[in-house]
């Protein structure tokens, strides 16, 4: 797919987000961070905490305004931690590595944020290698324990992490 644009997410973006949410949690990715409410209630939580407390775009084809994804950050002190999700019928497209840079330059230019990190499952490897495409680079790694229907098992959670210079 060519041409995304990015628009303020908004409250009746909720059913899409749930959408994917659902979709998610469907996927070989949702035994590393599984997204445990997505009934109506928590998904309009969610997406009113990261419009009034953080920042979250739609990701929409070009001359649409049909949410196909989202990018988003949780803001903790100069740090901008980067999220994105897209439908399951968008993937593998390069939307999320167009969007996240288009997020990034945008933050950068609003906000004049330098820094970015982002935390994800080694074991994602699309998740991974959209980071890379961006720049980023890795900081830590750590192994965690999970349990899921009487199995354990552990996974590699990497922290990447991006800086500008403070010259915006």
């Amino acid at each position: 797919m060519t041409g995304i644009k990015l628009r303020p997410a908004r409250r009746d973006d909720y059913k899409t987000i749930q959408r994917m949410f659902s979709e998610f949690n469907a996927s070989e990715f949702a035994k590393y961070d599984p997204i445990e409410h997505i009934d109506d209630t928590h998904v309009i939580a969610f997406l009113e905490n990261m419009m009034q407390n953080h920042a979250i775009y739609a990701i929409t084809p070009a001359g649409m305004d049909r949410m196909i994804g989202y990018v988003c950050y949780h803001i903790a002190g100069e740090e901008y931690d980067i999220g994105y999700m897209i439908r399951s019928d968008y993937q593998g497209s390069g939307i999320a590595t167009a969007a996240s840079k288009m997020a990034i330059d945008k933050v950068r230019e609003e906000r004049g944020a330098w820094s970015f990190t982002a935390m994800v499952a080694a074991e994602n490897v699309p998740s991974v290698r959209v980071l890379e495409k961006l720049g980023f680079s890795l900081v830590s790694e750590k192994r965690i324990k999970k349990e899921e229907s009487g199995s354990k098992y552990f996974i590699t959670e990497r922290r990447y992490e991006k800086r500008f210079s403070d010259d915006v």
